[in-house]
C-alpha cells in the first residue's frame, strides 16, 4: 500500500480500455474494439529528457508515465499490458491529455523494506486511424 503522501498525489483520473476483440473491417478481417473496463485514480506524469544523438546534436524524447496505488480500476478488474489509457482528468475534470496510450510496462515500485509502494505504468501514444 503507498503512503499516504504519494496516495494523496493521486489527483488524476483516466479511463482504462480493453480490446474485446469483436470488430471486423470491411474486408472481414479481425480488428481492436476496445471497451471501457472502468477509470483509475492516478498521476499522469510527463518526462522531457535530452539525449545526444550524432547526427542531428540532441534529441529531445518525451516519455509519459501513469503512477498508481494497485492497478485495479473502478469496477475491480486489474489492469493488464495490452490494455490501454484513454482520457486523463485532473480533479476538476478537466481533460489533461485525450490518448490513447498503450502501456508498454507495468512496474511495481517498492519501499526501502522491500514491500509493494505503487505501480508505475510507461506509456506510448498510439495512432488512431
Amino acid at each position: 500500500m503507498s503512503p499516504q503522501w504519494l496516495k494523496h498525489r493521486f489527483t488524476h483520473t483516466c479511463t482504462v480500455e480493453r480490446d474485446v476483440g469483436t470488430a471486423q473491417s470491411a474486408s472481414g478481417e479481425p480488428q481492436a474494439s476496445w471497451s471501457d473496463i472502468g477509470t483509475m485514480s492516478g498521476r499522469f506524469v510527463e518526462e522531457r529528457e535530452k539525449i545526444a544523438s550524432p547526427s542531428t546534436g540532441f534529441v529531445m524524447v518525451k516519455t509519459h508515465r501513469w503512477l498508481c496505488d494497485a492497478g485495479i480500476t473502478s469496477e475491480g478488474t486489474a489492469i493488464a499490458v495490452d490494455d490501454r489509457i484513454e482520457t486523463i482528468l485532473d480533479p476538476d475534470g478537466n481533460s489533461i491529455d485525450v490518448g490513447p496510450f498503450g502501456i508498454e510496462e507495468i512496474l511495481q515500485r517498492r519501499g526501502i523494506k522491500g514491500d509493494a509502494h505503487h505501480l508505475s505504468l510507461k506509456l506510448e501514444r498510439v495512432e488512431v486511424a
